[in-house]
């Protein structure tokens, strides 16, 4: 409700923000265990308000299995590849002129790629 209190578009970030929250208790399902088998944590849907229901899944991966750690590089990289796409990035969150120089610092890293990349078929390998 926060969230939609101050947006223009309150529908969408409204949806947004139910999906993104059940994306969240999703994760936990699938990737929250402690470091043993039996320390599997529970999802309380209602909570804190109510206990009920409960989700719990015994083939939850550990905290700091592969998967995880996988699929957080992955997402930290997708999301500094849409910063230079972009043009703008989290960074814009807290200060705008500093969001502008880290995403021509990521365009600058992603021009110079490409360049070693197109230098590299023209040289044959």
């Amino acid at each position: 409700m926060l969230l939609t209190a101050f947006a223009r578009r309150r529908a969408r970030v409204a949806f947004l923000a139910l999906l993104v929250f059940h994306l969240h208790l999703l994760c936990d399902l699938v990737g929250s265990r402690g470091p043993s088998p039996e320390d599997l944590w529970p999802i309380f849907y209602l909570g804190p308000f109510r206990k009920d229901p409960m989700w719990i899944w015994k083939g939850q991966w550990a905290l700091d299995a592969w998967p995880n750690r996988l699929l957080s590089v992955a997402l930290f990289c997708w999301t500094l590849w849409l910063g230079a796409r972009l043009g703008h990035s989290v960074a814009g969150v807290f200060n705008r002129r500093a969001d502008a120089v880290f995403t021509g610092v990521l365009r600058g890293w992603r021009e110079g790629l490409a360049r070693k990349m197109v230098s590299k078929d023209t040289r044959g390998g």
